[in-house]
């Protein structure tokens, strides 16, 4: 249940913006902050972990096109080990930095 503190979402709720976007998970003081989902109108979605209102942690972004991430962020950037999966089935894995891509990681299947 979302509790307001000082007028914020504070504990786990479902909150819908105007626009449609949502989000399922943890609060803290108004922020996405700990385990959520949030997903858009046009079929974008985020499904992971949450520090102060940015993607922090382990999660997947899915956009509307059928392109996949799932892996590590921070402050909101890809960040760190994960995959990229795009619509045509090809993957990318390896490591970001910042939202960069800088290494490849070899799979057993290369």
């Amino acid at each position: 249940m979302i509790l307001p503190i000082c007028g914020n979402p504070h504990g786990w709720g479902t909150f819908t913006w105007p626009d449609g976007s949502t989000y399922v998970g943890d609060w803290q003081y108004g922020k996405h902050h700990g385990y959520g989902k949030w997903s858009d109108p046009e079929g974008n979605s985020y499904e992971g972990e949450w520090i102060n209102d940015q993607r922090h942690g382990k999660g997947t972004y899915v956009w509307a096109g059928g392109k996949i991430y799932s892996g590590e962020w921070k402050n909101g950037l890809f960040h760190g080990q994960g995959k990229e999966i795009y619509d045509d089935g090809t993957e990318l894995t390896g490591i970001w930095l910042y939202g960069v891509y800088v290494q490849k990681l070899h799979s057993s299947e290369d």
